[in-house]
């Protein structure tokens, strides 16, 4: 992984060699939903190649004493997939929802930075059988949950985590080339994306194979990672599934 930040100044040129897919395009932007943080991503391929086996990567930062494990829980609640002409059918909403609630933060230990005593975490989210072809667009809105404090762990409790994302997370805060995710009305995805920065932070995989984004300095993939497989059939066909937690829907 080159170093992004000797990318700044020649950002068109590093795209690719930071793992960019050639059109590929993601914006992002933060509202709040029944008291919980949401985002709302539209995620753009203007490129002659299909992309499936989809998983999205938001990264938080947090104290090294601090367990994100079963307090950080992922609502999923809009996902629709465009066609160039503006037509849209339903993503595979049923399994992607299922795969967003089985995850949990996994801390990434090669991130630990030893001077401010902080590491950075991945929730890795997948799409399931969702498939962003050629010249198609996917509006992707997900809120964050805090989880039952009880095992399994696997309620939501309806209200905001206990980690509040903002500034100081890797795929949330400002850096160098990118103002932070802004906070804006919940459609602009759909009335006007084009209002919202280009969000570079925020890792999008396809097959296991990075597409787009920039992970924390020091990243590694989690020990957790492992390929599954689905014959699902509807509404995509047969694609690869990536649980990143090694969990079946």
């Amino acid at each position: 992984m080159k170093n992004p930040l000797k990318c700044v100044f020649l950002w068109f040129a590093c795209l690719v060699s930071l793992g960019f897919a050639q059109g590929m395009e993601l914006r992002v932007a933060a509202y709040s939903w029944a008291g919980m943080p949401f985002l709302t991503l539209n995620l753009q391929n203007v490129g002659d190649v299909d992309f499936d086996s989809l998983v999205i990567g938001v990264y938080f930062t947090a104290d090294t004493s601090v367990d994100l494990t079963h307090d950080i829980g992922a609502r999923f609640d809009i996902c629709q997939a465009y066609a160039a002409a503006g037509f849209n059918m339903p993503c595979q909403s049923v399994g992607t929802s299922a795969l967003f609630r089985a995850a949990h933060p996994l801390r990434l230990d090669s991130t630990l930075n030893p001077d401010s005593a902080k590491v950075s975490w991945l929730m890795a989210l997948p799409l399931d059988t969702t498939l962003l072809a050629a010249h198609r667009r996917i509006r992707l809105d997900f809120g964050w949950d805090r989880r039952s404090p009880w095992p399994p762990y696997e309620d939501f409790m309806l209200q905001a985590p206990k980690h509040l994302p903002g500034a100081s997370d890797w795929s949330y805060g400002a850096h160098v080339d990118y103002q932070g995710i802004p906070t804006m009305d919940k459609d602009v995805m759909d009335q006007n994306p084009q209002l919202v920065h280009v969000q570079p932070y925020i890792t999008v995989t396809s097959r296991g194979k990075l597409i787009w984004g920039i992970p924390p300095p020091k990243y590694s993939p989690p020990s957790g990672l492992r390929v599954l497989h689905t014959n699902s059939t509807a509404p995509f066909g047969y694609v690869n599934r990536y649980d990143l937690l090694g969990r079946r829907p």
